[in-house]
């Protein structure tokens, strides 16, 4: 442990998030740039993993498995996300508080917070050792999570292509898994973290199995505070006159990918 009173580093886990939160605002706050919100994200995840398996004196082959997704995930989502913002140079997203600090360290506070939650999963299992056999659920963790991770990874690259396509200005995008799944990024990214949870089960007890809460609230922020629950009531507005639009959110499913209705 890193506190010699916090057992399973959540102290530790909460200052180093919100720590990094405070750097990335500043930067973004000084030279006006979006570049540093969303790399930040992904960087938090991966500079946590990175010092909690360091402090463990002989990590398993579940720790560095746990540790290796939490990486992959971070590198994929943070190279995607950085080329993104580099290629469209702003983000439309912070138009609106850019100029006004409360408002922009208020994102950023929500960033760290968000960090903090989702991540409490590896945050205790990177924190324990454990001997003994690997957990009946600990592969199937593995195959949900790198399930996430494909289906993420391949909705984000088919909609970057779709996106920076010059013919298709206004259009929306209905191919490839986005035929199955109005937000099929979404639905990855929640496999992800509940594959690292059900990875981490083994290694909460009776005090930590709060952990849990990781997976659920990103579920619900992504229902009720920003992604799905924004974008929706953004094309419910942009194409609110649009046949072809009603006609594949009705026929489409909004999150699971599914068959068309």
């Amino acid at each position: 442990m890193l506190f010699s009173f916090d057992t399973y580093n959540i102290l530790f886990s909460f200052c180093l998030c919100m720590g990094l939160q405070v750097i990335g605002y500043l930067l973004g706050a000084s030279l006006k740039s979006d570049k540093f919100t969303d790399i930040t994200y992904s960087l938090t995840f991966a500079i946590l993993a990175i010092v909690l398996l360091s402090h463990l004196s002989q990590p398993s082959l579940e720790h560095w498995l746990i540790f290796s997704a939490i990486i992959v995930w971070a590198l994929r989502l943070g190279a995607y996300l950085l080329t993104r913002i580099v290629i469209i140079g702003h983000d439309k997203r912070f138009d609106e508080m850019r100029e006004d600090k409360l408002k922009f360290a208020g994102f950023w506070f929500f960033q760290g917070i968000t960090v903090f939650v989702v991540s409490l999963p590896f945050t205790v299992a990177l924190s324990r050792t454990l001997p003994g056999t690997t957990g009946i659920l600990f592969w199937p963790g593995i195959f949900i999570f790198a399930t996430g991770l494909i289906i993420e990874t391949v909705a984000d690259a088919q909609k970057f292509r779709f996106k920076n396509n010059s013919k298709n200005s206004g259009k929306f995008i209905k191919t490839g898994l986005w035929a199955y799944s109005r937000h099929p990024n979404y639905f990855g990214e929640t496999l992800v973290w509940a594959g690292v949870y059900i990875c981490s089960v083994q290694y909460l007890n009776v005090y930590t199995h709060f952990a849990a809460i990781g997976p659920v609230y990103l579920v619900l922020i992504l229902f009720k505070v920003s992604g799905i629950s924004l974008l929706e009531e953004k094309y419910d507005k942009v194409y609110a006159q649009d046949a072809e639009y009603q006609q594949y959110k009705r026929s489409t499913s909004k999150f699971i990918l599914l068959p068309k209705r």
